[in-house]
């Protein structure tokens, strides 16, 4: 939508097209955005804990809150206290598959708090927040007030938002992957590199801000200004750089590069693949259970 008119007027040589929308941001709207996503992160922590507490009969607050070590949460909090283990016990040699961006992220407040959940939601239900008025401040540049208020709204109401909550890489994934949006948009292209490159060391699918990255790139080509050319080369590069980070994890572990690859195959089942695969099994879970 944004890439196809700068890649025409790139090739024709026309000037930019003026901004759709100048006006300038409501007083305080960033604050009631950041005040309405900690509501609706209160609403997806009482909503786990409702559904334990249906499907349980009881609660207690040792139970309620041993529910959020569950799914991948226990794997990354494994790395966050104890780092990768490798050769000496199957269940947490094969955590390899999970990238270090976000345990890392909540390392320092583990050492703070000596408590690892802790510290995993504390890092999540922060950066939450800071995603979503990142994203307003985003669509902002294209978009009027409240068609943007509209898509951040969204965010609020996914019914997967508890993941947003719990001790797990999405909130600081989104968190990242808009802060480089946003900074390619504003070329302030060393930044996006930065963020997009940390984005690329916590999900692999962090690689794939390369591709805006370069739209933005094409854009300032059209500039004969030498520094912001290089500056903008130099980001699209360093997106790549994060995820070899982490494979230089991989090989220094266990001497293969894309040892995660063979893991996640053999232990989870999971390889390449459609997305509809994904969604044609989730589906097929959902009817199973209300049988």
């Amino acid at each position: 939508w944004r890439f196809v008119p700068q890649w025409l007027d790139f090739w024709t040589g026309q000037k930019d097209r003026p901004p759709v929308f100048t006006q300038k941001s409501r007083p305080f709207v960033l604050v009631w955005i950041a005040l309405a996503s900690v509501a609706a992160e209160l609403v997806f922590f009482l909503g786990v804990e409702a559904t334990l507490v249906i499907n349980s009969g009881v609660f207690s607050v040792e139970e309620g809150l041993w529910i959020w070590r569950c799914l991948d949460s226990t794997h990354y909090l494994d790395i966050v206290r104890e780092w990768y283990v490798f050769g000496e016990e199957w269940a947490r040699t094969v955590q390899l598959v999970f990238l270090p961006g976000y345990p890392l992220t909540v390392y320092p407040f583990y050492r703070l708090f000596g408590n690892d959940l802790y510290a995993g939601m504390l890092v999540s239900t922060v950066a939450y927040p800071v995603a979503c008025c990142l994203f307003y401040r985003l669509l902002r540049l294209d978009l009027p007030h409240k068609t943007a208020l509209r898509a951040v709204s969204f965010l609020w109401l996914l019914p997967g938002g508890f993941f947003f909550v719990a001790p797990m890489s999405e909130s600081l994934y989104l968190l990242l992957c808009l802060a480089c949006l946003y900074c390619a948009r504003k070329e302030r292209f060393m930044l996006a590199g930065l963020f997009g490159a940390y984005a690329a060391f916590t999900r692999s699918l962090g690689l794939l801000l390369l591709v805006p990255i370069l739209m933005e790139t094409i854009h300032a080509w059209r500039s004969r200004d030498w520094k912001r050319r290089a500056l903008s080369l130099v980001s699209a590069l360093l997106v790549p750089v994060g995820f070899l980070c982490y494979l230089r994890i991989n090989y220094v572990l266990s001497g293969d590069p894309f040892q995660f690859l063979t893991y996640q195959r053999d232990h989870w089942s999971q390889r390449l693949g459609w997305f509809f695969n994904t969604a044609s099994y989730q589906t097929g879970y959902f009817l199973n259970s209300i049988e």
